[in-house]
């Protein structure tokens, strides 16, 4: 394929998974709504316009501090929806230019770029983990420079990787773990003496140093706030922590299957064997047809392949309060397998095959990547289309107003996604400055956090069937998010013990929002 063509076949791609993100004005990702929320409520707390700033803390030692900061500087000038769309486009955009520039770092031949066009959309994405998926570049990056430092130690290569470093800290905690972990390995690996590897550690002490300092305060905040959860002395830590030996051989297959389908989705059961197999297999197989062969020699693309692939055979699901730890690094798995093709540094070119088959693939991987963009375009449409019956009732709501979110259905037909409302109805707080429960503030790592004199009555997310009007405390809101199931009606008993039943206040589709008078005459 001539490289213009090439070029331009590319730029098509990255076009479409802009539209991606873009499509639907509220994204069919789950926990968006409540990030979003996050940072319009932290907004309106430092302009002083929160009806609610009595109720909240802003925790400045949160691990997400950058891409709150981001979404609260942009929110000052548009929509928060809007702000968050224009972060997510700039992360996809930094991703596959962090893993195009590791390419021809590492010599890789340049047509796997292929290959970096949709990993960015897969598990993490889908659910909505901003912070993380917007840290995925700064991590790349921080290996592109721990790699230079380990092997040419000098004051400016110490420098950039502190700061890098401190950046990513302050971006996700998981993925500054990730990146620090293999950094510190390359330092420990390249290094030819005690003395050069004393040189080469001051950026990483005084890194390790801050994350230690970061991480016990927040120990120390969780344990004053009763948040258990998020300390060393939660009763809920996955046991994998402790046999994970015994559990590592009878999970291998599932997991590293794992690795493998949330490149592409956010759950099994949206695997499709017609449309995401094909696709998954041509992607592993591409660079064995363009005659491209892996070479060992090279040491950074092996440890990012080996971190990868040792996070999804020892990590836990979930580590102080955090759920879907190992799933999320899903997003690494097909660009660490590229760079594993990286140029033997004896020949410094892999092998080349200019025939039919390497013709065929390069037709085929623009086709393929299209196909997958093309599908989640569709769903997000779709998805556009089956939220407009909620977002016509929050659009009809008085602003500043309390409200419960009773989801009787997470799922969504349009978009093939498990958990796509559950968050849904955080949209009101978003864009009408609102308070909706569940709320992420009760969360620890959140920029916002509910003060613990003032605490919701909801915990977690809870169950619609064991709700409680006397006990969650409904009089405390204004309106109530209703979903129903897919198949009936909610009991007539959903607010059985209210003095005076909440009524009806909009109806359409499977979305019900009652509204909360009093007992007034």
């Amino acid at each position: 394929m001539p490289i213009k063509l090439n070029t331009y076949l590319y730029a098509l791609s990255l076009v479409l998974g802009i539209v991606l993100i873009w499509i639907a004005p509220h994204s069919p990702l789950t926990d968006l709504p409540q990030h979003a929320a996050q940072v319009a409520l932290l907004k309106d707390i430092l302009l002083g316009q929160s009806k609610w700033h009595t109720f909240f803390n802003i925790n400045m030692f949160t691990p997400y501090l950058a891409s709150y900061s981001l979404a609260t500087i942009l929110a000052l000038f548009m929509p928060v929806t809007v702000a968050f769309q224009l972060l997510l486009t700039a992360g996809y955009l930094a991703f596959v230019g962090m893993c195009i520039k590791l390419r021809q770092y590492f010599e890789v031949d340049s047509r796997l770029d292929w290959l970096f066009v949709l990993p960015f959309f897969g598990f993490a994405y889908q659910w909505g983990f901003v912070s993380f998926v917007l840290s995925a570049p700064i991590g790349l990056w921080f290996i592109l420079l721990a790699n230079r430092h380990a092997q040419q130690t000098n004051p400016w290569h110490a420098i950039k990787l502190f700061f890098v470093g401190f950046l990513l800290l302050e971006s996700h905690g998981l993925m500054f773990l990730f990146a620090f972990g293999v950094g510190g390995l390359l330092l420990v690996i390249y290094s030819k003496s005690i003395k050069c590897f004393i040189r080469g550690l001051a950026p990483y002490l005084i890194l390790a140093l801050t994350f230690t300092v970061i991480f016990f305060i927040n120990l120390h905040l969780n344990s004053k706030l009763g948040l258990n959860e998020y300390t060393l002395k939660s009763s809920n830590q996955n046991a994998e922590w402790w046999n994970f030996i015994s559990k590592t051989a009878n999970q291998l297959v599932p997991r590293l299957d794992q690795g493998l389908r949330y490149t592409l989705v956010s759950n099994e059961s949206g695997f499709s064997l017609m449309m995401h197999l094909p696709v998954l297999i041509l992607l592993l197989a591409s660079p064995w047809l363009l005659g491209l062969r892996i070479h060992l020699d090279r040491l950074c693309p092996k440890l990012i392949f080996i971190a990868t692939l040792g996070v999804f055979v020892f990590i836990p699901d979930y580590i102080l309060g955090t759920a879907y730890v190992y799933q999320r690094f899903a997003l690494f798995v097909i660009p660490g397998y590229a760079f594993l093709f990286a140029a033997n540094t004896s020949h410094k070119r892999n092998s080349y095959n200019p025939g039919l088959i390497s013709k065929v693939v390069m037709l085929l991987l623009p086709l393929a990547c299209w196909a997958i963009l093309g599908l989640n375009i569709y769903n997000a449409n779709n998805f556009r289309h089956e939220s407009e019956a909620i977002d016509t009732i929050i659009a009809k709501l008085e602003p500043n107003q309390k409200a419960l979110a009773l989801i009787f259905d997470y799922d969504s037909d349009a978009n093939n996604h498990s958990n796509a409302y559950s968050n849904y109805a955080s949209w009101y707080q978003a864009e009408k400055h609102g308070l909706v429960d569940f709320n992420f503030a009760y969360f620890a790592p959140m920029v916002v956090r509910y003060k613990p004199d003032h605490l919701s009555a909801i915990p977690d997310e809870l169950n619609p069937y064991d709700f409680d009007w006397i006990k969650h405390r409904g009089s405390d809101y204004r309106y109530f998010f209703v979903r129903n199931p897919a198949q009936g009606e909610v009991s007539a008993d959903l607010f059985k013990h209210a003095p005076c039943k909440p009524v009806v206040f909009a109806k359409k589709d499977r979305w019900t929002v009652y509204e909360y008078k009093g007992c007034n005459p």
